[in-house]
């Protein structure tokens, strides 16, 4: 609790700016967890495993058409 009575006792724009970045980090965070599951989870059993890079540039490529 004693970081939390810290916290409040910054000002505003810093409270907003710790805010941001720890929601930044839990975003990539999660971001990553899907990106290197996202192969395993497409692929299927008898085929190989595409690069989530790969998989990713695929997609992006195929909204265009």
């Amino acid at each position: 609790m004693d970081f939390l009575e810290k916290l409040r006792s910054k000002p505003e724009p810093v409270r907003r700016a710790i805010a941001f970045w720890a929601a930044a980090i839990f975003s990539f965070i999660i971001f990553t967890i899907w990106v290197v599951n996202l192969g395993t989870n497409l692929a299927g059993k008898n085929s190989q495993i595409a690069s989530p890079f790969e998989t990713i540039k695929n997609d992006l490529s195929n909204l265009g058409e």
